[in-house]
């Protein structure tokens, strides 16, 4: 798990050493424990390594450059640095993720002649990719990354995002300059770059809290999409798909007590690649039957090595949440560490989430990821999450009601009334709430990618919904995880998301996943809570998990926040001019008459304000 950021000069101009060097050091987070910089020439088969504290500014003759940083999980010796370089055979690599199934091919790849110095999944991939080419090494990995590949004699610079979009990366062209990174940040350390608001998308983020598909909040900032890589070369840039979500008409058919055991089974191959490491790896241990299922079974593993699980518990006693994960525990059998996520923290973390998310941070229950993964480095360096399994497994409480309370008319308006009510459900306001926001909101222009979305998918409505929960409102959750955990160079793992098992799960009948009252099997994500059920019983597995209770009034009522808000974030609203100032007063004004609703709006404008003077005025974190 690490990260890096990239400059690609198509017209041979010399790279900046120095910007490469700042752009790098704006994500050490994402990698403490080592720094490497290549530069190279995508038209000469010629490259040069860097230290950060080498002083050079700018080399003639090297149009690329690469920087990176590195979290040490595999073989955590120097011999990992990277980028790697084969020097025999002109090709570097810049990896960060995990390639969980790498060490299978080690013996192979030393039979075709190719030499290890190192104990890592990276050096397996950089052979891996000599042997069989970028497109059929890609379909031979099983794990989460954005890689890098750079092959100095095809003068070619590959950059791939793993399938389930579980790793991040961003690109951005101007002219002939072509930047990438692990996170946005970096782009604001390049002086082609300068960070401007895409209005055109304003609305959707404010109605969602994310863009769906590759375009973001900001003007020619794209984020890789998964299963898609980018093919540099001299004659320009390509940008390819290598692998998507199972969109067949293929169903399974097996009875409900053999699919529970198939996925208990893929759970398990899962798992078993997924606690490989040379660092210590625990789980991530919610109210959720996710995290609960993946505690348990890792739990012999996690026994034999000393480890445990960590949770974040509201700031409230008794919490249904802390009695749902104290029950489990009890269960799995192993030692759990709890921690309460405080006003306090929220307080004096907020802006840090913003500028670690790269976006506006429309969801508050990211600051009790980045309180987790802060604890749990006094623990383990990775931990194994059941981030996934609802999206793919359950589906969302208004899949039901979308599918029982379809419009009149024909069947074709039928399902489109019905498309309409369910991505309305998805929303973080209703449109009342939406036009007191923002005046000037647009509802017909915000879903138009969803719908296309939703009705690109093959099948029933329920295997409609399930893909589409993967492609939208999985990959917000993914971002706000990887990077609140990355901030605190923690390592995040998703064993649900394993491609196999996702595949598994695409070719599952509708009655195998649907919600209560829909299937003769009864239960919301019946094969989910079925298998749960054979460990913790069916009252835990038939309840829903409460999650994280906000505190928002307690939040709004700190003076140092409220000072802060009324002091610098009203202004700045008002001055910008695009959110209506008068709700975050008005609701400051009479925070015992807040909704949950009106307090969840207000946190949404004040985060946005936060992120625009963070990223586009440039201020620094410190001074925000």
């Amino acid at each position: 798990m690490c990260g890096y950021t990239g400059i690609i000069n198509l017209k041979n101009q010399g790279v900046n050493i120095t910007e490469l060097a700042a752009m790098t050091e704006a994500i050490n987070h994402r990698g403490p424990d080592d720094t490497g910089i290549v530069v190279y020439s995508n038209r000469e088969a010629t490259f040069k390594e860097f230290k950060p504290s080498d002083a050079v500014t700018t080399l003639q003759g090297y149009n690329c450059g690469v920087g990176f940083k590195r979290l040490s999980i595999f073989d955590l010796s120097e011999s990992g640095h990277q980028p790697m370089v084969d020097y025999k055979n002109g090709v570097i690599i810049a990896f960060n993720g995990g390639i969980f199934n790498a060490f299978e091919y080690k013996s192979i790849l030393e039979s075709k002649g190719f030499a290890f110095r190192s104990k890592t999944d990276t050096e397996i991939i950089l052979y891996l990719y000599q042997l069989l080419g970028f497109e059929r090494m890609l379909e031979k990995l099983n794990g989460m990354f954005a890689l890098c590949i750079i092959d100095l004699k095809r003068k070619t610079t590959y950059i791939a995002r793993d399938r389930m979009g579980i790793k991040p990366m961003y690109y951005h062209k101007n002219g002939d300059t072509f930047i990438f990174g692990s996170e946005v940040k970096t782009f604001l350390y390049h002086s082609g770059f300068k960070a401007e608001l895409d209005y055109s998308k304003l609305d959707e983020y404010t109605r969602f809290g994310h863009i769906a598909g590759e375009e973001t909040l900001l003007k020619n900032v794209h984020a890789l999409q998964p299963g898609h890589y980018i093919e540099v070369n001299p004659d320009g840039i390509q940008i390819r798909k290598y692998w998507e979500i199972y969109n067949g008409d293929q169903v399974l058919d097996i009875d409900f007590e053999e699919a529970k055991r198939w996925l208990e089974e893929k759970l398990q191959q899962s798992l078993q690649l997924q606690l490989l490491g040379d660092v210590k790896i625990g789980c991530q241990l919610s109210g959720s039957i996710g995290s609960s299922l993946i505690a348990m079974l890792a739990a012999d593993t996690l026994k034999s090595r000393n480890a445990g699980t960590v949770s974040v518990i509201p700031n409230s006693q008794h919490s249904a949440e802390e009695q749902r994960i104290d029950y489990a525990l009890g269960k799995i059998g192993i030692e759990g560490h709890k921690f309460v996520l405080s006003t306090d923290y929220y307080v004096e973390n907020f802006a840090k989430a913003v500028w670690h998310f790269d976006f506006p941070l429309f969801s508050p229950t990211a600051l009790g990821a980045l309180l987790l993964a802060g604890r749990a480095r006094d623990y383990f360096t990775v931990f194994l999450s059941g981030d996934g399994a609802d999206e793919l497994l359950v589906g969302p409480p208004h899949l039901l009601n979308s599918m029982q309370n379809r419009g009149g008319g024909d069947g074709n308006g039928k399902d489109v009334s019905a498309v309409d009510r369910y991505i309305d459900a998805s929303a973080h306001f209703n449109p009342d709430l939406l036009m007191q926001m923002k005046p000037d909101f647009r509802m017909d222009s915000t879903a138009v990618k969803r719908k296309e979305i939703f009705n690109s998918g093959n099948g029933s409505f329920v295997r409609k919904s399930q893909r589409y929960e993967l492609i939208t409102t999985l990959m917000d959750l993914l971002m706000r995880h990887e990077k609140m955990t990355m901030a605190q160079s923690m390592e995040n793992r998703v064993p649900f998301l394993d491609h196999n098992v996702v595949d598994f799960a695409r070719r599952l009948p509708d009655k195998y996943l649907v919600q209560n009252g829909l299937t003769q099997n009864g239960g919301a994500g019946t094969i989910l809570k079925g298998v749960s059920e054979k460990y913790f019983g069916k009252e835990f597995s038939n309840a829903t998990s409460a999650g994280l209770e906000i505190p928002l009034t307690d939040i709004y009522s700190n003076r140092d926040f409220r000072t802060w808000v009324l002091d610098t974030i009203v202004p700045g609203i008002r001055k910008r001019g695009i959110y209506n100032v008068a709700l975050v007063e008005k609701h400051f004004s009479h925070l015992p008459a807040m909704s949950q609703h009106e307090g969840a709006a207000a946190w949404a404008l004040i985060s946005f304000e936060t992120w625009a003077r963070l990223f586009l005025d440039k201020i620094s974190l410190s001074a925000v």
